[in-house]
């Protein structure tokens, strides 16, 4: 796997019992005021981006990893189901790449926020079915790419669901193991390709001069900032995922 590129899926990696370490998941130190890292590790922040630009640029790179397995393509319309930090990334990022016309679903504050980034469609999953109103939308066709951000059994389903013929599925949302049943017979006969994603390192240079440019609005999405004294607040609202809590920012 790295001797192809592809570092993201090296069996050698984010073991718990040993192999490579991963700073902020299998080490601890990511808190730290200084730390040491392999060279091939670091990105240089161009002097326009800010260090809260800098914040988004994980969940931006996730969100590049995902629209390439998809191979998005001008004129495309794409359903991002999941308003979170990466949805709301991947929002943006079809809308760069030329998408036609973009369907968000989810519930609550953040779809305010997916309209206010560009949404052309937003979809209230507790108020409507999303692969109706997409299919209205369409002429009973689907959408040309689904991107799925949530992780719920039901929402990945519906990503396979409401795709057109010939159309592709990027699942990225995590649900803990749990098994996954679709209609096989429609993926076989449609040609539908599902795809899995979960972000490369390659996708880095990228996603940081996109935000260096101005193409992604990182301040829609980190939505709180602490100093480094109020550490333990900073760590209750995130955990707790109040309403209105998105990324959140400690300063030193």
């Amino acid at each position: 796997m790295c001797i192809a590129g592809n570092y993201h899926l090296c069996e050698n990696a984010a073991k718990k019992d040993g192999g490579y370490k991963l700073l902020g998941h299998t080490a601890n130190g990511a808190f730290s005021e200084y730390g040491l890292a392999p060279p091939n590790n670091l990105h240089k922040m161009p002097e326009k981006m800010t260090w809260e630009d800098a914040v988004i640029v994980n969940q931006v790179v996730i969100a590049l990893h995902a629209l390439d397995r998809g191979q998005i393509y001008p004129a495309d319309e794409v359903a991002i189901l999941g308003p979170g930090l990466l949805g709301l990334s991947v929002l943006q990022l079809a809308k760069y790449l030329g998408a036609s016309k973009t369907y968000v679903t989810g519930r609550g504050y953040r779809l305010d926020i997916a309209k206010e980034l560009g949404a052309d469609v937003v979809i209230d999953i507790t108020k409507e079915n999303p692969v109706e109103v997409i299919m209205e939308h369409t002429n009973g066709k689907g959408v040309d790419l689904s991107v799925e951000c949530a992780g719920p059994v039901s929402t990945m389903r519906e990503a396979v669901d409401m795709v057109r013929r010939g159309g592709r599925v990027v699942l990225e949302g995590i649900n803990g193991g749990d098994e996954v049943s679709f209609n096989t017979d429609r993926i076989v006969l449609d040609e539908i390709s599902v795809f899995g994603g979960r972000g490369s390192p390659n996708c880095y240079p990228r996603a940081i001069q996109i935000i260096a440019d101005g193409h992604i609005q990182t301040d829609k999405m980190l939505t709180h900032s602490f100093p480094l004294s109020e550490f333990e607040e900073a760590m209750r609202m995130f955990q707790a995922r109040e309403d209105g809590v998105m990324r959140v920012m400690l300063t030193p």
